[in-house]
């Protein structure tokens, strides 16, 4: 039986502990083996970013997930897909500047019009050293908004074309007026 975890071999009924750690005795009693690390910075390629934007789109259903590091462009995924490896946005590059969560709807960019939001990733001395963004499918609905617009709403309803008549009758009416004619 073997851990795998570096070596690349499965992993076969071992404790997770002695697979966080790498040292089952195929390692030849030589201890703890570093782990493998995944690491951005501010210099982080677009190819180091993919990994974490994939899994960030994949845990929340498919939404399009944009990330850049503070000195390289970033990554654009859509629909289980890399679609660009050159991408920057221009609240990407606003919460690189200012270091602060931001949730809006873009005037410019691929995105114009379409709520995000945006967060840092941050160092341990809580500089930004990289953004990444969603479609925020919470800020597609603004309550607010919606209630200022009910009047014109109702009036548009008052317009539809369904028969008034048969919406005031039970159902068993409605059933029955159906069979007769």
């Amino acid at each position: 039986m073997t851990s795998g975890l570096s070596s690349g071999n499965v992993m076969r009924n071992i404790s997770p502990l002695w697979a966080i750690f790498d040292c089952y005795p195929s390692c030849g009693g030589r201890g703890a083996q570093e782990m493998e690390r995944y690491e951005i910075s501010s210099d982080s390629a677009s190819s180091d970013l993919i990994p974490l934007a994939l899994a960030v789109h994949a845990v929340l259903g498919g939404l399009p997930v944009t990330i850049r590091s503070q000195n390289h462009r970033g990554v654009q995924i859509e629909d289980g897909k890399v679609k660009s490896r050159d991408y920057t946005g221009p609240i990407l590059e606003q919460v690189l500047a200012d270091n602060i969560t931001i949730r809006t709807q873009p005037k410019a960019g691929e995105y114009k019009s379409v709520p995000v939001i945006v967060t840092p990733i941050q160092n341990s001395k809580g500089s930004a050293i990289a953004a990444i963004g969603v479609v925020d499918v919470t800020g597609i609905f603004d309550l607010a908004d919606l209630m200022s617009q009910q009047s014109q709403i109702i009036s548009q309803l008052r317009y539809c074309p369904v028969p008034l008549k048969a919406a005031h009758r039970s159902y068993k009416e409605a059933i029955k007026a159906q069979k007769t004619a």
